[in-house]
């Protein structure tokens, strides 16, 4: 690693610390909210489908031993 890559590395290292506590604050903010917002959401799961079914059509000349 450069020396270049070494000061922008310590760089973010040293405003990760400074701002730890808004960092820290922020993902608890979203986790409470996020678990929040899933306790209060009904626990509901709706599907709909359609299907369609078709007669087998069998021709007698394919029913014949081989």
């Amino acid at each position: 690693m450069g020396n270049q890559q070494r000061q922008q590395l310590k760089k973010y290292f040293a405003l990760l610390l400074i701002h730890w506590k808004l960092l820290l604050g922020c993902l608890l903010a979203g986790l409470t909210a996020g678990v929040g917002l899933y306790l209060s959401m009904p626990k509901v799961y709706q599907c709909t489908s359609l299907l369609s079914y078709e007669r087998q059509r069998i021709t007698p000349a394919r029913m014949g031993p081989e």
